[in-house]
């Protein structure tokens, strides 16, 4: 849920993951293998519980079993050889500069008044966000490691989203091209 330290460091491996053009999801199925054309991971902390979400978009054809396979083998290497020392650094400056920018701002999303509400609704304290970015700030790889082999290791759950196929006028009925 949010507020637990697993979830902001669910947070920073889903950024090692996914953010930025060397993430190890974007650099290989956006770049080197040219599967997709873009992928987002992200943990959502709610009220009881949370999420951990993967999205790849193929490519027009592309194939999904091959993405879903890559996207299952650089979560297999991540849990078991933890972030690297510099995807750490690159998250953990993006998080924590995340943090001041939004707070540099008064309203909005990620704004003071957002972060103060949020704090003050979820733990009776409008302070309490400051826990969240210490301890991303202090954060480790093993942090990280350990946090995704508690909750990324019993199974996961895949939706394949395709698109409608191309419909044409007809007299009566549908016709598929």
């Amino acid at each position: 849920p949010t507020g637990e330290a697993d979830t902001d460091y669910l947070g920073m491996l889903a950024d090692v993951l996914s953010s930025g053009r060397s993430s190890r999801l974007y650099k290989r199925l956006v770049i080197d293998d040219q599967l997709a054309t873009s992928v987002q991971a992200s943990a959502g902390g709610r009220q009881i519980a949370g999420q951990f979400i993967v999205v790849a978009t193929a490519k027009a054809g592309g194939a999904l079993n091959r993405i879903e396979a890559i996207v299952e083998e650089e979560m297999a290497r991540l849990l078991r050889d933890g972030p690297t020392a510099e995807e750490l650094e690159r998250v953990r400056t993006q998080t924590a500069a995340g943090y001041i920018r939004g707070l540099e701002r008064i309203g909005g999303f990620g704004g003071k008044s957002d972060r103060l509400a949020a704090s003050e609704m979820f733990f009776d304290d409008p302070a309490a966000w400051r826990t969240s970015y210490q301890r991303v700030v202090d954060a480790r790889p093993a942090n990280l490691t350990e946090a995704g082999r508690r909750w990324l290791t019993d199974g996961s759950y895949s939706l394949e989203v395709l698109p409608f196929p191309d419909y044409s006028v007809a007299a009566t009925g549908v016709v598929f091209i």
